[in-house]
């Protein structure tokens, strides 16, 4: 996306990847989606003229639908899934 001159931004969710300092985990859904909300909040207000997506895959990709649900006022263009498998309530 670089190449593309697309800024992104990413993070490491608590408890995953490599992000130093001490290991921590979440003890409740929505402070994912707290955080998601601040890299999301840092990204509008560093590009205030520019198109802002949300993008996730596994995890993050339930995070990104869940995102959009809580926060449908957000200033972004769009949201894009990928690497969820679909779920019925019948499993």
């Amino acid at each position: 996306m670089r190449n593309r001159a697309i800024a992104t931004y990413r993070f490491d969710h608590r408890g995953h990847g490599r992000s130093e300092g001490e290991r921590t985990y979440y003890g409740d859904f929505n402070e994912l989606l707290d955080d998601t909300n601040v890299v999301v909040d840092m990204a509008i207000e560093e590009n205030p003229n520019i198109p802002v997506f949300l993008m996730g895959h596994s995890m993050g990709e339930v995070t990104v639908a869940l995102y959009g649900a809580e926060y449908p006022d957000k200033k972004l263009k769009g949201l894009v899934t990928s690497g969820a498998r679909p779920m019925t309530m019948w499993g």
